[in-house]
C-alpha cells in the first residue's frame, strides 16, 4: 500500500515578475521571465517525498515531460511516476504566473483533446479500482475525477484541495466533495468563499462534515489549523529572501501530510510545512529550491525556537 496517492496536474510554469503593477490599459515591463516544470500535483508529491517514502503521482503529461527530464527528476526525488499517463497527442499543460506590484495572477492552458480526456478518465478509474493508499490527495482541475478517487479509492485519509476552481462552484456542487473528504487544504480566499457558501464557521465546518481537520494558509501570514474544535494559528517561517510565491502552498501541503502521517501531530506537521514553504519562495519556481531533510530540520529548529518566526 502506498503512503500517498496525489492526483493533480503537471505543468510547464512560465513565471514573470515586476515590482510595478500595470495601470489599466497599459503594459507591465517584467523584471524576470523564466519557465520551469511544476504543477500542483507534482509539487505536493515532491515535497511529501522529501520526508516520507511511498509518494505516487497520478497525472497526465505530454512527451515533453519525459524528454525534458522532468520525470527522471521527480523519480530521483522519490516520486513514483508510473501512474503518470503520457499523452502523445498534446503537450504538457501550461501555467502562466505573473507577479506584478504585489498582485499575482495565474492562467492555465490545456490543449483540447477529447480522446486524451477520455483516456485519462479511464486511467483514473483503473487506479481507483486497483490501488490503496494511506492518504489520497486530490487537487486536479478534473472535478469528476477528484470525486471518483475520493469516493472510490480505499484510503485512511482523504484530502481535497480545491484550489482556484472552488470559486466556480455553488454549495450543491461542493457538497459531495465535503461529504467525501476527511481534510481540506485552502488558502485564505478559498476558505473565505467556502465559509460564505456553506454559512459555517471553522468549527462548525469540521463538525458538520466530519472533517479531521482543515488548514488555511495565509502566505506571509503563516497558517491556521482547524482540528476538531481546536484552532491553532502559527506565524510564517521567515525565508532568506522573498523572490516568488509560486507553489508555496503545494510545498506546505506535501510536507504537512508527510509529517502528519508519521506523527499524527497537526501542530508539528504545520511547523514543518511552514519551514518547507519558506525555501520555495527564495527562488523562481516551486521545485527549484527543494531542501534536503537535514537542511530543513535545521531551519525547523530555528523556527520552533522563535529565531525564524515572521511576526
Amino acid at each position: 500500500m502506498r503512503e500517498l496517492i496525489c492526483f493533480g496536474e503537471i505543468t510547464r510554469d512560465t513565471i514573470g515578475t515586476a515590482d510595478t503593477a500595470a495601470l489599466p490599459g497599459s503594459a507591465s515591463i517584467l523584471d524576470s521571465l523564466a519557465t520551469f516544470y511544476g504543477g500542483r500535483g507534482a509539487n505536493v508529491a515532491t515535497f511529501f517525498a522529501r520526508w516520507r517514502t511511498g509518494a505516487a503521482l497520478v497525472s497526465a503529461a505530454g512527451e515533453d515531460f519525459v524528454r525534458a527530464g522532468h520525470r527522471d527528476l521527480l523519480e530521483s526525488r522519490g516520486v513514483d511516476c508510473s501512474d503518470v499517463l503520457i499523452e502523445a497527442d498534446r503537450p504538457t499543460p501550461s501555467a502562466f504566473m505573473f507577479h506584478t506590484g504585489g498582485v499575482s495572477q495565474t492562467f492555465f492552458f490545456r490543449a483540447a483533446a477529447p480522446a486524451a480526456d477520455a483516456a485519462l478518465a479511464a486511467h483514473v478509474r483503473r487506479i481507483a479500482e486497483g490501488s490503496r493508499a494511506r492518504c489520497v490527495y486530490c487537487t486536479s482541475g478534473h472535478q469528476d475525477m477528484n470525486l471518483h478517487l475520493l469516493t472510490r479509492l480505499p484510503s485512511e485519509l482523504k484530502v481535497y484541495a480545491p484550489g482556484p476552481q472552488i470559486f466556480h462552484y455553488p454549495l450543491a456542487e461542493l457538497q459531495p466533495f465535503l461529504d467525501a473528504a476527511d481534510a481540506l487544504f485552502l488558502n485564505r480566499a478559498e476558505a473565505s468563499y467556502l465559509r460564505r457558501t456553506t454559512g459555517l464557521g471553522s468549527a462548525d465546518l469540521n463538525r458538520g462534515y466530519r472533517l479531521a481537520f482543515h488548514v488555511v494558509t495565509h502566505g506571509s501570514g503563516g497558517c491556521t489549523v482547524h482540528e476538531g474544535e481546536r484552532q491553532m494559528s502559527l506565524p510564517a517561517c521567515r525565508p532568506g529572501a522573498e523572490v516568488d510565491p509560486t507553489g508555496a502552498g503545494d510545498a506546505f501541503a506535501g510536507a504537512f501530510l508527510a509529517e502528519y502521517l508519521a506523527s499524527g501531530d497537526a501542530k508539528a506537521a504545520a511547523e514543518l510545512a511552514l519551514v518547507a514553504s519558506s525555501f520555495v519562495v527564495e527562488r523562481l519556481g516551486c521545485q527549484e529550491n527543494v531542501p534536503g531533510p537535514e537542511e530543513a530540520r535545521e531551519r525547523l529548529r530555528e523556527y520552533v525556537a522563535g529565531r525564524r518566526s515572521a511576526h
